[in-house]
């Protein structure tokens, strides 16, 4: 699939927190001298947003418009299955060799690739490599950022009522937060590019929740100074790089299907029907 380089559509934004955040750092980070649902944090004890979480949230939403009658392959497994172990691989790579004397590599994973569904072939799948990267976003500021500390108690499903006292405590990143995110997606196809851009922005216009908490009104975000940035192939030459700021971000596929031009990846071919 990346045999040829086609285009690169990067994407630089700040992330905004509308209302608090909690991306939790688990159990294998828990202290008792802390708070029962500590923040993730980096080696300096400031918060970050993993690039896995804001993945899976595309990837969850992506999957659940099955837009190509994916029947609900959740984190790849549909499309993993006829794969999945090396015996599987095997027969179907020999299966391509009866009838391809090219390049057998590439055209099984072109087949792979043309088999599965738009969420694994953007964000990859235990036998594919997905098309997006996404950095861990980082806090746009050098000043230490003071989090919160919530309290809260659970509450008893069938009274209604609070459960005892069964206190519990999160610490959440406060709403007006800003943050810096990178998203890069490398030889898309043109079908792949419009998908993208419109979850880039359904997620930008705070459609999306982050992190957890979502039922105490955490995890609402929105995208601002949206930079994008294209490279496009050029015969010969190194790729030609085409770059806007975006102000509204409900703008962002017409601008990126203007940019992309006729700079797009071939959509991979079914090269096995049995």
């Amino acid at each position: 699939m990346y045999q040829r380089f086609s285009n690169r559509l990067i994407i630089n934004a700040e992330l905004i927190t509308v209302t608090s955040l909690h991306i939790g750092a688990g159990q294998g980070s828990f202290k008792p001298s802390t708070v029962k649902a500590p923040l993730l944090k980096d080696a300096f004890g400031q918060p970050y947003i993993p690039g896995s979480s804001i993945k899976g949230v595309l990837r969850s939403f992506l999957e659940s418009l099955d837009l190509n009658n994916a029947k609900s392959c959740y984190m790849g497994e549909r499309c993993s299955k006829p794969f999945e172990n090396g015996t599987l691989r095997k027969e179907h790579i020999n299966k391509i060799k009866k009838i391809s004397h090219g390049n057998i590599d590439a055209y099984a994973a072109e087949d792979m690739a043309a088999k599965a569904c738009m969420a694994c072939r953007l964000f990859g799948s235990k036998v594919m490599a997905g098309k997006v990267k996404i950095s861990d976003a980082v806090l746009n500021s050098d000043h230490i950022l003071k989090t919160e500390i919530r309290t809260g108690n659970a509450i008893d499903r069938d009274t209604h009522t609070a459960a005892g006292s069964a206190l519990f405590d999160i610490e959440t990143i406060p709403s007006g937060t800003n943050f810096i995110l990178r998203i890069v997606g490398e030889n898309l196809t043109k079908k792949e590019s419009i998908i993208f851009s419109k979850l880039i922005q359904y997620f930008g216009e705070g459609e999306l929740l982050l992190g957890g908490h979502h039922r105490s009104g955490l995890g609402q975000i929105c995208l601002q100074n949206v930079h994008i940035d294209i490279a496009k192939r050029q015969v010969g030459e190194f790729p030609e790089h085409k770059k806007v700021v975006i102000e509204d971000i409900t703008d962002i596929a017409a601008i990126i299907e203007e940019l992309m031009g006729d700079a797009y990846a071939n959509e991979p071919e079914v090269r096995i029907t049995c």
